[in-house]
């Protein structure tokens, strides 16, 4: 299943201060240390891509590629925000307009949720119907932007609004306010906009999870992701570099949450995102990237489900890595 609140479990470890050198040892650490998170959890296929100051500096892969394109589960989401940015550049989408100018009226309870609280995950929404989709690939099939966003809208809203509740409707909602913005399929619209300009080639409608669409639809070679990932979401990016000025919602310990990632008012780390695709065991996929202090970052990739545990275990060894 799609780990709608999986990022959370990246508050689990405070994160210290500091700042990391630019030099081979620590690279070479990074390196290393992921290598020995692979080996601890039986990975056959994983990759890493390490960035500095908004380049990449290195990347090793074992059983797999850098270049070749992986699915991204909730890595998606960041494009999705991306696509949103870009749009609201451009006059066509306003981040206080409601989901109702965009889609209509009579939605639903739904249409009066604003464009940021969909970002923010903070317009009341919280029953999430995608997780019964994705724990059965039986019913993949079944996942369809529009009668997903269809029925969020038009459910009563269950939780306080301005609190953030993780729930991937949220972007299928927001692929639909796009494609309305723009008159254009949203995978079409988002790849235009946001990666095609990186010159990225590897992304695009994931033919395993494609249905999956804003919210965990895509695929791409962790590389070009890496690229895409410096380029909007990295210290000196179109929103990383400002992060507190588009819409954000606190999520506990210090971090929010906005524009499809994870961050730190304090500084203490950048934009971050785990995604996982989960089906039972450890069958699956998953994707991480984030941004730490000294202008660090990495993209990571994995097929199996590594669970909450896995994860944890490779937030502390990327801070063990990179900050110590």
């Amino acid at each position: 299943m799609i780990r709608a609140l999986a990022f959370l479990l990246l508050l689990l470890a405070a994160i210290p201060q500091g700042a990391a050198a630019q030099d081979q040892q620590r690279i070479a650490k990074i390196e290393k240390e992921w290598a020995g998170w692979v080996q601890r959890h039986r990975l056959g296929n994983s990759s890493i891509v390490i960035l500095h100051n908004g380049r990449v500096v290195k990347t090793r892969a074992k059983g797999a590629s850098v270049s070749t394109p992986v699915p991204l589960a909730s890595l998606s989401k960041p494009i999705t925000g991306a696509c949103v940015a870009k749009l609201v550049q451009q006059g066509k989408v306003n981040l206080n307009s409601t989901a109702a100018r965009y889609l209509g009226p009579n939605k639903g309870p739904g249409g009066a949720i604003t464009i940021a609280e969909l970002l923010t995950h903070s317009g009341g929404n919280s029953t999430d119907t995608t997780q019964k989709f994705a724990a059965k690939r039986s019913t993949w099939g079944q996942v369809a932007q529009k009668p997903l966003a269809a029925r969020a809208l038009a459910r009563p809203l269950g939780a306080k609004r301005g609190r953030h509740v993780y729930n991937n409707e949220n972007y299928a909602v927001l692929a639909e306010v796009i494609e309305a913005a723009t008159g254009q399929p949203y995978f079409t619209v988002c790849n235009r906009l946001v990666l095609r300009p990186l010159g990225i080639g590897s992304a695009g409608k994931s033919r395993s999870y494609g249905g999956f669409s804003a919210w965990g639809g895509w695929q791409m070679s962790p590389k070009d992701y890496a690229t895409f990932a410096a380029a909007w979401f990295g210290p000196q990016g179109v929103i990383g570099r400002s992060m507190g000025s588009w819409p954000h919602v606190g999520i506990g310990k210090g971090a929010r949450y906005g524009m499809g990632v994870a961050y730190y008012a304090n500084g203490a780390k950048g934009a971050w995102h785990l995604g996982m695709l989960c089906f039972g065991g450890r069958s699956g996929n998953g994707a991480y990237f984030g941004f730490y202090p000294g202008g660090y970052g990495v993209v990571v990739s994995f097929d199996k489900c590594i669970k909450l545990k896995g994860a944890s275990d490779l937030e502390k060894t990327l801070q063990s890595a990179i900050l110590r």
